[in-house]
């Protein structure tokens, strides 16, 4: 489903600040290897246009992304619609989620977004680079804070984006123009891999309105929780939470077979039959698989009574401990056609 797109052409995005920061890692420890502060007037300039080209594209495909509000099962559609940006990226979706304190939220960001001057924007674009250098992710890549405004009819207003790309080849740029002939040489890809807009647009009653929360576009079927909670948001609902829920509330009660449920799935989005997982206990033996495989290639033998054999169908099998394949090993036996017929029968092999 695409975007509706407005009809008034007048909505502007403009980018007041850049920061630009080059993050590594040498022997296990990260550090912040390089930094670049660009203003509107460097990236109006012919020496930026690259880059300003690459900023502005992304975020106005991540603002024109469907969006996902958090505890919700249906896509929205963003109210204000930028010319400009990559139509075939903008069918992924974002999440829109709040700040775990709603009262205070985050005042970084607040206070990122409110700024008048490069100073205070370089501090608090600084405090973000070493929130972020302290999470889990293990990086090589470029990550951008920005300051941006949308002008759109009698709205306007200023908003921050955090952005992080990811380096296909090579090493990071030691000054920004080698940054721009990265971009151009497809060193850095042209869509980032995760990014953050604040604050969170939404249209009520004919008029638009911004509130507090945050919207997060991650280039992964499953949300990073490290990303969520390096700016203290709400982790969003996945597909395990959506189609437990789902279950629960429309389908348990109903006479309905699990091929109507995943018929049901599969109209919402069939994505949803490959994340959510299907858990099987068999005496203490527990395995779990997408309830897509699930569906498609394991049954459950009754033998009798009191006994239950599981077949699973596939064309690869491992059986590892650890880093060690027993398979390959020669260390695991294989039942003969034959063998599982007796034991369906109940005869001793």
């Amino acid at each position: 489903m695409r975007v509706k797109k407005t009809t008034d052409t007048s909505a502007e995005l403009r980018i007041q600040y850049a920061s630009v920061y080059g993050l590594t890692r040498e022997k296990r420890k990260k550090r912040i290897s390089n930094k670049w502060l660009i203003s509107e007037a460097d990236l109006s300039s012919r020496t930026y246009s690259v880059l300003s080209t690459f900023l502005k594209k992304n975020l106005i495909t991540l603002m024109n992304l469907h969006e996902v509000p958090r505890l919700e099962a249906k896509e929205i559609h963003p109210p204000i619609y930028l010319e400009g940006g990559n139509p075939k990226k903008e069918r992924a979706k974002a999440y829109v989620t709040p700040f775990r304190d709603r009262e205070k939220g985050y005042s970084i960001l607040e206070n990122i977004r409110l700024c008048e001057n490069k100073n205070s924007f370089e501090k608090y674009a600084d405090e973000i680079s070493q929130k972020f250098l302290e999470t889990r992710f293990w990086p090589k890549t470029y990550l951008f804070v920005l300051q941006f405004s949308i002008n759109y009819g009698s709205f306007s207003d200023k908003f921050v984006a955090i952005l992080t790309t990811k380096l296909q080849y090579g090493q990071l740029a030691e000054d920004p123009k080698r940054v721009i002939n990265q971009i151009k040489s497809g060193v850095i890809g042209d869509t980032v891999k995760k990014a953050i807009i604040y604050p969170h647009v939404f249209e009520k009653k004919g008029k638009i309105f911004v509130e507090h929360c945050a919207k997060v576009y991650e280039d992964t079927a499953r949300p990073a929780k490290y990303f969520y909670k390096f700016l203290q948001l709400e982790y969003p609902v996945v597909a395990q939470e959506f189609v437990e829920g789902l279950y629960g509330k429309e389908f348990q009660s109903e006479d309905l077979s699990l091929d109507g449920f995943i018929d049901v799935l599969k109209e919402k989005d069939p994505e949803l039959l490959r994340e959510a997982t299907i858990k099987i206990i068999m005496d203490a033996i527990t395995t779990s698989s997408s309830l897509l495989d699930f569906h498609n290639k394991i049954q459950i033998i009754k033998k009798n009574s009191r006994e239950y054999l599981l077949l699973v169908r596939g064309t690869n099998v491992s059986v590892l401990l650890g880093k060690y394949n027993l398979i390959k090993d020669g260390k695991v036996r294989f039942l003969s056609s034959n063998e599982f017929i007796k034991i369906l029968k109940g005869k001793k092999v």
